[in-house]
């Protein structure tokens, strides 16, 4: 049960960091300026 929570978890991660570093890639390079 820990397990599956576990790797859920972990995956949730993941997932979560993909996105970010995605949109920061796609992110225009003027928005920092901002």
């Amino acid at each position: 049960m820990a397990t599956r929570y576990d790797k859920l978890a972990a995956h949730y991660a993941a997932t979560v960091t993909i996105a970010e570093i995605i949109d920061w890639l796609r992110a225009p390079p003027d928005r920092s300026h901002s």
